[in-house]
């Protein structure tokens, strides 16, 4: 019987070195002081130290972009940003720019066009917020929201620039001014 667990034991600490050892791959070459974000190299470290290196070209956002639509020419790509509460336009091509952004309902999680591509059709994923429908207890649920769907003509280029100060003004503290005309950031590879 001790010989059996023996061989357990030693079979056990087999598996684990050898699931570990591919952990620490030298391939990699991550320095211990690179710190979690982009690299000079356009490369990206994960917190998870996974070295990534994405094909193509970047184009960052801030938030989380969760769909797309591109519209029927191919000229513009509109991305649902979930976490800014907009649609952002990016005109697409070798140099691919983000224009500006559309303002939507609270956390777009669905974005698509109509058949001529003149007017976005969004699904706001918590739409209007939490709406306690029940009497029998206090406050709000995060699991009962209201979701909600946004119907946007396109906005021509002079408009967009005015809807960005809109998504600006509406993810800052009340009204805050100074955030109106913050730009995208600007990250290249």
């Amino acid at each position: 019987m001790e010989i059996y667990m023996l061989k357990i034991q030693n079979y056990c600490l087999t598996v684990v070195l050898f699931v570990f050892s591919g952990c620490f791959r030298d391939n990699q070459k991550i320095s211990g002081n690179q710190r979690v974000g982009i690299q000079p190299d356009g490369s990206i470290l994960v917190p998870s130290n996974q070295l990534l290196r994405p094909a193509g070209f970047q184009v960052y956002l801030p938030g989380r972009p969760v769909d797309l639509a591109l519209i029927p020419d191919g000229k513009y790509l509109y991305v649902a940003n979930g976490t800014e509460n907009a649609i952002c336009v990016i005109q697409t091509g070798t140099a691919a720019t983000v224009l500006g952004s559309i303002p939507t309902g609270w956390y777009p999680g669905s974005v698509v066009l109509n058949s001529t591509g003149e007017i976005l059709y969004i699904a706001n994923v918590k739409g209007i917020g939490s709406l306690n429908q029940m009497t029998n207890r206090d406050g709000y649920n995060s699991l009962d929201p209201m979701g909600s769907v946004s119907i946007i003509p396109l906005p021509g280029k002079n408009e967009l620039g005015k809807m960005r100060k809109t998504v600006n003004l509406n993810n800052s503290k009340a009204g805050d001014q100074k955030v109106a005309d913050r730009p995208y950031p600007v990250l290249k590879k």
